[in-house]
């Protein structure tokens, strides 16, 4: 059986890129959620549905499901597979936006990762990389007030669920793209060989902080939830 590994994190930290050069390195399957055939309709789907956060949340949750599907039968192949945002996205975009709903017969369906990437990357030069590659409706939600580090928190939180398997927020500041798919392998040995990449407590004024040493990041592996 290959592996399902997740990269999750706000818009704008650089997880189709680190994926696609994740999935090149270990030969592996990328997917992302949507998937590319509803990429273009999409700004379509999310206006129409942007009264209703109940129905959008379906939307995607939809989309999710889906793509479990798809990587199972890769993952029964032998194949790894990369997936660019699954569960934890869907979950905390979700509540975030008003929806209510639960999901947890969805969720219980789920393929679970094998490890899911929390990344993490400096707010001033997320906020670069979307104005670079332009500014949409989702990234100017998360420019607003203090969404950004509410909507990481809740990613942090929900990290700890079985869904997303062996679970690490991984800092890629100042981090070039082939420094950041090789901290991510790290990473990714690291999760199968059960030992952390590294591990810091609980604060007592916040969850978890990711660390970052000259050009090796240090990992923060969560505990699983029960």
């Amino acid at each position: 059986m290959g592996r399902l590994i997740v990269l999750e994190g706000l818009d704008g930290v650089g997880k189709s890129t680190l994926a696609r050069g994740l999935a090149d390195a270990l030969g592996a399957v990328f997917l992302r959620t949507p998937p590319e055939s509803l990429q273009a309709p999409r700004p379509q789907v999310d206006l129409a549905l942007a009264r209703h956060p109940g129905a959008a949340q379906l939307f995607y949750a939809a989309t999710v499901l889906a793509a479990s599907e798809q990587a199972t039968e890769v993952l029964a192949r032998g194949q790894d597979v990369v997936m660019d945002r699954y569960w934890l996205t869907t979950r905390v975009y979700a509540r975030h936006g008003g929806a209510a709903l639960e999901l947890r017969e969805v969720e219980r369906r789920l393929l679970p990762a094998d490890v899911t990437l929390l990344l993490n990357l400096d707010e001033q030069e997320r906020r670069r990389r979307m104005a670079e590659r332009g500014i949409n409706d989702n990234d100017r939600m998360t420019l607003r007030g203090d969404n950004a580090w509410r909507i990481l928190d809740a990613y942090r939180d929900d990290l700890r669920r079985a869904v997303a398997g062996q679970g690490i927020v991984l800092d890629i500041s100042g981090l070039s793209p082939d420094e950041s798919v090789a901290a991510a392998l790290r990473c990714c040995e690291a999760a199968a060989s059960q030992r952390p990449a590294a591990m810091m407590p609980t604060t007592s004024d916040g969850p978890p902080r990711c660390l970052r040493q000259a050009a090796c990041p240090v990992a923060v592996r969560l505990p699983r939830a029960g």
